[in-house]
């Protein structure tokens, strides 16, 4: 099986970790099925909107030359290419990623138009939570969902977690990324602070090698996602392998991934007052339920579970 992956996001020398989750879905892919042999055509398009215009007869051009028997799209601008009148016809799949189809993300309305005429031209459609999954459906019937997976090589708990003099609370991204809201997270932090007398410590993810996430993630005493929109954020996937406790807003699939974990809870709303509340809650360590490891284990979130059932869409799409 030849496959080509089309996507905005993949790592570089300038960007390690730039789109990591769909280099280490297609690494995967590689290892559990052999057969297939995998080209990827990246779109920068940190070089701008013209990149994206580029793809059309870049992957065309490609398309037409590699006798491909599947093309592999990642993210919705990647499919422009699909709009050409033009194009050879080919088995083509296309995985959302979250603010490409979502209303609530900082995708952008032109975005989303884009990404729902792309996938109306696709054989099958990937979707990382229910929400997503409910939108698309009215394009492609052809939709599953399967969230990306979670390496649990390199996040794992290292160690025993120690309880730490002053709480250390991960912000899951940087700061100047709107879409996470920052600000949510600083008023909780104060309210932690100023009600409950909390000494707490913020710890922001950014330049950090995924190695050096792992310990962070095997050290602190909670994740506090206050995301306005989340697809299926590896980030909380890779704190639940590490059994780090988490709180988040309500988006995405996680109300879904951190159901019955122990010391993890979601709020109703992005209410500042209810979220520290919670991170009382989930400090006091009282609650009940699985590791968050054993949750990735028992959802089948696994590199080698997702490969296989990306691998037997393709199959599927060749009967």
């Amino acid at each position: 099986m030849k496959l080509l992956i089309v996507t905005n996001m993949y790592p570089d020398k300038a960007r390690p970790y730039n789109g990591i989750f769909v280099y280490e879905q297609v690494e995967a892919i590689k290892r559990y099925h052999p057969n297939v042999n995998v080209d990827v055509c990246f779109i920068d398009g940190s070089k701008g909107k013209i990149e994206y215009l580029k793809s059309i007869f870049k992957v065309n051009h490609l398309i037409s030359k590699g006798c491909y028997d599947i093309v592999h799209i990642h993210y919705g601008l990647s499919g422009l290419f699909m709009l050409w009148p033009f194009r050879k016809k080919v088995s083509t799949f296309i995985t959302f990623h979250g603010c490409d189809i979502q209303p609530q993300g900082d995708g952008g309305k032109l975005t989303r138009w884009i990404s729902k005429q792309v996938v109306r031209r696709c054989n099958g459609c990937i979707v990382l939570n229910n929400g997503m999954q409910k939108l698309v459906d009215a394009y492609c019937k052809n939709n599953a969902l399967i969230p990306c997976a979670v390496d649990s090589n390199t996040f794992r708990p290292i160690g025993q977690r120690g309880k730490n003099e002053i709480v250390q609370i991960v912000f899951p991204s940087k700061h100047n990324y709107p879409i996470k809201n920052y600000p949510l997270f600083a008023d909780v932090l104060s309210i932690l602070q100023n009600k409950y007398k909390l000494q707490c410590n913020e710890i922001e993810l950014k330049g950090l090698s995924r190695s050096e996430i792992a310990e962070i993630f095997s050290r602190a005493d909670l994740m506090l996602l206050t995301s306005n929109s989340e697809g299926s954020p590896q980030v909380v996937k890779e704190a639940m392998a590490c059994n780090l406790p988490i709180v988040s807003t309500p988006v995405g699939d996680v109300p879904e991934l951190l159901s019955g974990v122990k010391d993890c809870y979601v709020s109703d709303n992005h209410d500042a007052e209810a979220l520290a509340s919670l991170v009382i809650k989930s400090l006091s360590h009282k609650g009940e339920g699985i590791s968050g490891r054993d949750k990735i284990k028992q959802l089948q979130l696994d590199e080698k579970s997702i490969a296989d059932r990306i691998y037997n869409l393709y199959e599927k799409s060749k009967h």
